[in-house]
């Protein structure tokens, strides 16, 4: 089934877990950090209540100047029937996923 081709996909031999991801490592690479330090976590926190209720307000802007502005680029990943102006459900994943 399709559920059974994902999971052997996904999960490496006998399941113990997620195959490791092809792009490891490429932050060090390029000398970006590997993870958020100590102080963008707090600062997150101190104004993910501030953010929050203005996420998909924030992602709706974000999707519609990044089309306006490069569409060419954009539209040939993210499909355009999930984003504004004919939808919200790309925008609304985004806010969703960091609220």
């Amino acid at each position: 089934s399709g559920l059974d081709q994902l999971d052997s996909r996904t999960m490496g031999k006998g399941g113990e877990g997620a195959r490791k991801c092809p792009f490891d490592g490429d932050a060090a690479k390029k000398g970006l950090p590997s993870g958020m330090s100590a102080e963008t976590i707090a600062t997150v926190d101190a104004t993910a209540g501030a953010v929050a209720p203005f996420a998909l307000d924030i992602t709706k802007d974000f999707y519609g100047d990044m089309i306006a502005s490069l569409p060419s680029v954009v539209l040939t990943v993210f499909n355009p029937a999930h984003n504004v102006p004919i939808s919200t459900h790309q925008p609304e994943a985004l806010a969703a996923s960091v609220c």
